[in-house]
């Protein structure tokens, strides 16, 4: 697979417009922003078009309006923050397309930054409009995509406008997917996946995918227990999804990864803050709340003997400190192999971040992915269109 990288454009950018789709849907929490993660990841490929002397037109959504105007999602107050990040004034479009941004366009110098408004105001965007597409696309000479995380949507910002304009993959973009495809592409090396969180439902194609590439996959979190009762094991009073043990059933039967199911567990029941189980003396009233100490000792062996790790979704109910156990245990080995050089460790999604972060331990992995929904279509196996679009023999 061979990307238009934006290294490619060396040389080739002074006083161009470039337009680059960044993904800053930020977290804010009481008009503060509480994570610069996504705009300081951005960082390098502005900084290396602010060197190419480019002029630079930044186009991101935030938050979900649906095609309308809402002033409480509104991106002017990232401009002081930009401009701070930047040391450089940002300037501001209210309007996507049209009089507006040209003439602030045709006002900058080479380096000069401007920010539109957010992009989902406008309805057209996620309907992929060819007319919007291309208003976006004569704003500029190059088109780069910095937002890999947005890539599975089929949107004007992120396929259609690269119809118009010479196209490239920013530097996040690219390390995204140079991380990624090393666990879905690289069947040499001896490969884990690590995939909980609570239903199977949401993550049905992902375990379908990686069943048929990895050569183990664990199931751990509440999902496992779809897949105990799947197998015929009492798990008392435990969450599971009844209407999925049939996939369930399929996956087990026809998976080439070795699949590796809890057997021990800590469990609650109306008569027992906590206890630790095996799988043999689970009770009819227990809750199966994380996974055991045995357990997690397999996964640590598997860890140990593999070369590429992907962990995606926690072990147990780690937000109570009672059941965080197994999923501190896993993110501590993964980062202790990955340390020593051992292993390649992968992790992504919202929970999996959170306990890696609760650990303090994000600098002892190999990569840890922000790209959230195209990180999981990209496990599942999927074709991302924001990716198809910027490969050289698409265009």
């Amino acid at each position: 697979m061979i990307i238009k990288s934006i290294a490619e454009l060396e040389g080739k950018l002074v006083d161009k417009t470039v337009v680059v789709r960044v993904d800053f849907n930020i977290p804010v929490i009481e008009g503060k922003i509480s994570d610069y993660t996504r705009i300081m990841s951005s960082l390098q490929t502005i900084n290396y078009l602010q060197a190419q002397r480019a002029k630079i037109v930044l186009v991101t959504h935030f938050g979900r309006p649906e095609g309308k105007t809402d002033p409480a999602l509104s991106l002017a107050f990232l401009v002081s923050e930009l401009t701070k990040i930047l040391r450089r004034d940002v300037k501001f479009s209210y309007q996507h397309t049209g009089h507006e941004p040209k003439q602030i366009i045709e006002s900058m110098k080479a380096g000069d930054i401007l920010l539109l408004e957010n992009v989902r105001f406008n309805k057209n965007e996620e309907l992929n409009n060819k007319k919007f597409a291309l208003d976006l696309a004569s704003l500029g000479d190059v088109y780069v995509n910095e937002a890999f995380s947005c890539s599975h949507r089929p949107h004007a910002s992120i396929v259609g406008i690269a119809a118009h304009l010479p196209s490239y993959a920013g530097f996040l973009f690219l390390n995204e997917v140079k991380n990624l495809t090393l666990v879905v592409e690289d069947v040499n090396k001896q490969s884990l996946a690590i995939i909980g969180g609570k239903k199977v439902s949401t993550k049905l194609h992902i375990l379908a995918n990686l069943s048929q590439k990895m050569n183990k996959l664990a199931i751990v979190g509440a999902m496992a227990n779809t897949f105990l009762k799947a197998k015929g094991y009492s798990i008392g009073e435990s969450f599971y999804e009844n209407e999925l043990l049939e996939e369930a059933k399929n996956i087990l039967e026809k998976s080439k990864a070795e699949i590796l199911l809890p057997d021990d567990f800590i469990c609650i029941s109306n008569t027992v803050s906590w206890k630790l189980k095996n799988l043999s003396s689970i009770q009819a009233d227990d809750k199966i709340f994380d996974i055991g100490p045995s357990s997690a000792f397999l996964i640590c062996q598997a860890i140990y003997n593999s070369e590429v790790v992907v962990w995606n979704g926690p072990l147990g109910v780690f937000e109570d400190k009672r059941f965080a156990f197994a999923t501190d245990t896993i993110a501590r080995f993964i980062g202790a192999r990955t340390h020593t050089g051992a292993i390649k460790s992968i992790a992504g999604g919202g929970d999996t971040v959170s306990a890696i972060n609760n650990s303090h331990l994000t600098e002892y992995f190999s990569y840890i992915s922000t790209a959230g929904g195209a990180f999981i279509e990209l496990l599942e196996g999927k074709k991302l269109p924001g990716l198809c679009v910027l490969l050289n023999e698409t265009k």
